[in-house]
């Protein structure tokens, strides 16, 4: 029964990322802008 709770609080959390997703989708953004200044954005895309 542990790892059954375990997965239903992963999908929780998940389920929270998802409902958070575009604030991280605006942050993922910047991630990426400010990678692709530093590194070679020819190997990621």
């Amino acid at each position: 029964m542990t790892e059954d709770s375990e997965a239903f609080s992963a999908i929780e959390a998940i389920t929270e990322v998802i409902s958070q997703s575009e604030s991280l989708g605006q942050i993922l953004k910047f991630s990426v802008a400010k990678l692709s200044q530093v590194l070679p954005v020819s190997c990621c895309w």
